[in-house]
């Protein structure tokens, strides 16, 4: 879970910053930390680095199309949001 989202975070601060800067970035983050209301993911997942070994073995390729897309999941469906952007 904590390599997804940091994964997740890490691709969604660069696009973020490669079309709006690192004060478009920086509201972004803000904004999504009020409506999730909480920081618990940062913290707790703070440790883990999408790109190492240990998170690329788990984790399909960057990119890959996901394969069940009708998945109740409500975890499944916030990711689904935002790889539709």
């Amino acid at each position: 879970m904590c390599c997804a989202v940091r994964r997740m975070r890490k691709c969604n601060d660069d696009i973020v910053e490669n079309k709006c800067g690192k004060e478009g970035k920086k509201y972004m983050n803000q904004m999504v930390q009020s409506i999730a209301g909480t920081r618990l993911p940062e913290i707790a997942c703070r440790d883990f680095d999408p790109t190492s070994k240990k998170c690329t073995s788990i984790l399909p390729a960057p990119g890959t199309k996901a394969g069940n897309t009708r998945s109740n999941s409500v975890l499944s469906r916030l990711l689904n949001t935002y790889s539709a952007l």
